[in-house]
């Protein structure tokens, strides 16, 4: 509506029990008169969702392909075709202050030096048409999420959650690679992303997250969940980073990049990124969030293409999904329960 609202079809929002939110992009929120309104509270990358290149996905139509309204399980799909670009460079327009020089003086903020000049509000050149579509399913109290993206031309996709709380490394994942800024580009929003660690992982990785802070937000909206979870089943080799997502204080200067380091252990709101390369790229992952997170044990993407799902109680469960790998075809999931003591198969769908 009119750059009003978000760019963020195909992002996951939350909201549950006692007003709680996963999400809520007022958490880092900055109003209306600065130029981090339109360079990061409104962009692509402040959202749970699948991004390319770090940058801002244009206003498209999206349209529901698939619907499951079940006792067994709950999915829902949905696609979109949309270009990408840079945010508005500078937020809104005019501003009586020279961008960026004058403006950021005024805020008291910082942005990354401009390689060359760039009107305010400008957004850059657009990339190709990107066809993305994501699966939805509900089940046994988490989300598992399907996801496909398809260019013409190579990109940087990154499936990203911002998850709340103390990041403790309990898989002893090694975080060997540091950058201070997710995106050194001074026209990306990657850019108020801080202090992001990545690690090259093999195989299905869960990031827990604990002990969460109560934040209530100018609207009385309280973002905050106690304990979360983001698993990554696939890809099974990839890139996965974990960073320290934007505070309402923020002003990227020198000295507050260097007082936000220690952000692990505080229970605050996290960026982490599964990262893939290519003309396409697919995810899926596993979001636990709520009082407690101890019902998924192990996720596994067997050779075939199906998920298998280990559970505390003891069950065992397959989730295969068809349609989801291209354009246009026609999506199926299905649910089955391994049930090893009666040897049979029970069948979860139709």
């Amino acid at each position: 509506g009119g750059y009003h609202g978000h760019f963020d079809r195909l992002s996951i929002a939350s909201f549950i029990k006692d007003n709680q939110t996963f999400t809520n992009n007022e958490y880092a929120w900055y109003s209306y008169d600065s130029f981090l309104f339109k360079m990061w509270v409104q962009t692509s990358m402040a959202h749970n969702m699948v991004v390319v290149d770090g940058r801002m996905q244009m206003p498209a139509p999206c349209k529901c392909i698939y619907y499951h309204d079940g006792a067994d399980f709950k999915a829902v799909a949905a696609q979109t075709i949309s270009r990408w670009c840079d945010p508005p460079y500078g937020g809104q327009t005019p501003y009586p202050y020279i961008f960026p020089e004058e403006k950021c003086i005024r805020e008291g903020r910082q942005i990354l030096p401009p390689l060359q000049a760039r009107e305010q509000g400008a957004i850059g050149e657009y990339s190709e048409e990107v066809y993305a579509k994501r699966l939805l399913i509900l089940f046994h109290g988490y989300c598992i999420t399907w996801d496909y993206l398809e260019g013409t031309k190579e990109h940087d996709f990154d499936c990203l959650y911002h998850p709340h709380g103390v990041f403790r490394n309990e898989n002893n994942l090694k975080f060997d690679t540091y950058r201070e800024r997710f995106s050194e580009d001074p026209y990306n929003a990657g850019q108020f992303i801080l202090h992001c660690y990545t690690a090259l992982c093999d195989g299905t990785v869960r990031l827990a997250f604990h002990d969460a802070q109560p934040r209530v937000n100018p609207n009385d909206i309280i973002d905050f969940v106690k304990e979360s979870a983001v698993w990554r089943v696939c890809p099974q080799v990839g890139e996965v980073t974990l960073a320290r997502y934007p505070q309402s204080a923020d002003n990227f200067t020198a000295e507050n990049i260097e007082q936000t380091r220690a952000y692990w252990h505080q229970g605050l709101k996290k960026t982490v990124s599964f990262h893939s390369h290519g003309t396409s790229a697919r995810f899926v992952t596993i979001l636990e969030i709520g009082e407690n997170t101890d019902i998924l044990k192990s996720a596994t993407m067997q050779k075939d293409g199906t998920l298998k799902l280990s559970e505390a109680d003891g069950q065992e469960w397959t989730v295969s999904v068809e349609g989801m790998d291209a354009r246009g075809e026609e999506i199926r999931v299905k649910v089955v329960r391994e049930d090893y003591e009666n040897c049979v198969n029970t069948d979860k769908t139709e």
